[in-house]
């Protein structure tokens, strides 16, 4: 509100009490503008409304931007404007005032229109009274104000994101480039003639621990980037084109197991899924789990892939990866649906690694309608290695 004015004593409001709103009033009938007047001087006696009346949209276009008012009565059928166009050249010129519009008619069509648009209320001429028009004025300004506080959030809130994808944009980014050099210097004093067992022993670890820490950020990266990607704009990709060369990357980095692969695919049929490159991390992150923490250096898997139940009038593939290592029990299941308890005297870098990682690809599967979850190979036996389950909608 514009502040506080004082009245005279015998028995009125203390000048402490009294509001006092300036509205600027778009009316070019003068009989009109006497009745406006005259109801909201009556309206409140706790509120002094200044009402300056002007008959032209022109001249209320440079009102609004150049004096300052708490709300505007205005009239969309004036000497030098006619209908909605009236309004909306105001709320363009002043989007940050509250408008209450005024018509002789009763035409919802008009009424709805202007709402949409952005005003505050619509009133018929012949029909309001001081209290009305009083109540109708003060709620207008205090939706106003809420929308304009919610709208400053949303801006802030928006703003927050854009700087941390950014910021995580870098930190990726720079991580990457840390790494690198770490990996490749491991790597040289591993596969160094003069090098002792033990430190090779050691170097290896270090490969190892980069290895997983490049896969977490990568896998946190497509989280980000699924977040922010609408279900529409996931490309898709055939199942079938993916495993190959997965699989030979795989093989490449993971040169000191026996690894055997085998399918178990649908012939004479399209396997597209939608989810595009997160597909693809998210089935090679799932076979390096299965080579990195094998407990020995012949490294089973087999992928099946057979359409999935249907639910309502959604088709998706079922992909079912399924290894020989040392399996996952019940409790670490229950740790990769929520659960921070870590079943006792299990590795704890197969319960980091793999539920971390685990959590991360549900998360991302889920932003495109697919689902994630763990059984073990052999129903009932954890210790004969896992079965990670992923059901996603097919791709056109």
């Amino acid at each position: 509100m514009s502040g506080v004015t004082g009245r005279t004593s015998s028995g009125k409001p203390p000048a402490s009490r009294v509001a006092k709103l300036r509205i600027l009033l778009i009316e070019d009938d003068p009989g009109d503008v006497r009745l406006i007047k005259e109801m909201l001087e009556e309206g409140s006696k706790r509120i002094v409304f200044e009402i300056e009346p002007i008959d032209k949209l022109a001249t209320g276009l440079e009102k609004v931007r150049s004096e300052r008012y708490d709300a505007v009565l205005l009239d969309i059928d004036l000497l030098d404007s006619k209908g909605l166009h009236t309004f909306y050249a105001l709320h363009s010129a002043a989007p940050q005032l509250p408008i209450i519009v005024l018509s002789p008619f009763a035409d919802e069509e008009v009424a709805s229109e202007v709402v949409r648009g952005g005003a505050q209320d619509f009133l018929i001429k012949g029909r309001i009274e001081g209290g009305i028009l009083t109540r109708g004025i003060l709620y207008s300004i205090e939706r106003k104000q809420a929308e304009t506080a919610l709208r400053g959030r949303a801006m802030e809130a928006e703003s927050s994101q854009f700087r941390a994808e950014t910021y995580f944009d870098f930190l990726a980014h720079d991580m990457a480039n840390i790494i690198s050099p770490i990996m490749a210097y491991a790597e040289l004093i591993s596969a160094d003639g003069a090098t002792s067992p033990e430190i090779k022993n050691k170097a290896a670890k270090i490969v190892e621990q980069v290895r997983r820490a490049a896969s977490f950020i990568l896998s946190l990266k497509g989280l980000e980037e699924a977040e922010r990607t609408s279900l529409d704009r996931f490309a898709t990709v055939d199942l079938v084109e993916v495993f190959p060369p997965i699989e030979a990357r795989v093989r490449q980095e993971y040169l000191d197991k026996h690894l055997i692969i085998g399918y178990e695919l649908p012939s004479g049929t399209s396997l597209r899924v939608i989810g595009g490159n997160h597909i693809r991390n998210i089935l090679e992150g799932i076979l390096e789990n299965a080579a990195n923490y094998a407990d020995n250096d012949t490294v089973a898997i087999n992928i099946k892939v057979v359409p999935a139940e249907e639910v309502g009038e959604k088709k998706s593939w079922q992909i079912e990866i399924a290894d020989n290592g040392p399996g996952i029990p019940d409790d670490l299941k229950n740790c990769f649906q929520g659960s921070s308890n870590r079943p006792e005297g299990l590795r704890k870098d197969l319960s980091r690694g793999v539920a971390s990682s685990l959590l991360v690809y549900s998360t991302v599967v889920k932003h495109f309608g697919g689902r994630i979850w763990v059984e073990d190979r052999l129903p009932g036996d954890f210790t004969k290695g896992a079965k990670i389950m992923m059901r996603l909608p097919r791709g056109e």
